[in-house]
């Protein structure tokens, strides 16, 4: 099913996939390769703060919440990606709902990107609800999924 609604795409070494601050309406899964996550400090400048091997998957938040990229991806050997995009991820959650509730969790494990959604909501929503709630309200939302 879903290797009906995505596409292979490959970067050289050094090539960036995601700019930071971007729109961004698909995710990537590393079929090959290696990728650097970097972020800008304050004073402009990227900065490592983590890795993607194989098997790895980036790019969901902005693909599930519309916002802007929160990261710059950067090839860090020669790499092949599938892409999913928005419509496709919703056409694959339409016919399996269940499926939204299982990617929920595995973002879930993902404290650094989990952490980020929770600060952005929490600034805009009520504090009370749990970081999961907004999330799933706000994906939900963005892909006009039923409740």
């Amino acid at each position: 099913m879903l290797s009906e609604k995505s596409w292979i795409e490959s970067y050289a070494k050094g090539e960036t996939l995601i700019m930071q601050g971007n729109e961004g309406d698909s995710m990537f899964i590393l079929v090959s390769g290696k990728v650097d996550i970097l972020i800008l400090n304050p004073e402009g400048v990227n900065v490592k703060v983590a890795d993607k091997y194989r098997g790895d998957f980036f790019g969901e938040m902005s693909l599930l919440s519309g916002n802007p990229r929160s990261a710059t991806i950067k090839a860090k050997t020669d790499t092949t990606v599938v892409v999913i995009d928005k419509k496709s991820f919703t056409e694959i959650l339409l016919k399996d709902s269940a499926l939204l509730d299982i990617f929920v969790n595995s973002l879930e494990s993902n404290q650094s990107a989990l952490a980020k959604i929770i600060e952005d909501f929490s600034q805009q929503k009520d504090v009370k609800e749990s970081g999961r709630v907004i999330l799933m309200r706000r994906i939900r939302s963005y892909l006009n999924i039923p409740v």
